[in-house]
């Protein structure tokens, strides 16, 4: 669990393996995640549950943020787009 950039996670994959990434922006990702660490215990190491934890809880701090980014994102591609026309 981390960032793009430098997740150890992503690079563990095998290049045919398929993953499935959620982002702080959807509003569904910080349950599900805790809905894994709830049928992981004994599983998984427990720092591995921890880390999920803190990812859950970062997740639910920075989605405002992450909503407002995606919605200015999206005016400066329709603003784009009406300049070109």
């Amino acid at each position: 669990m981390g960032y793009k950039k430098d997740d150890p996670c992503i690079k563990k994959a095998y290049d045919d393996e398929r993953l499935f990434v959620l982002m702080a922006r959807d509003p569904h990702a910080p349950r599900t995640v805790i809905d894994w660490i709830g049928r992981s215990l004994g599983e998984q190491p427990p720092a591995k549950l921890h880390e999920a934890l803190d990812c859950a809880l970062e997740m639910m701090r920075t989605y405002e943020a992450m909503i407002d980014r995606k919605k200015e994102d999206k005016d400066v591609e329709v603003n784009k787009l009406l300049e070109d026309l």
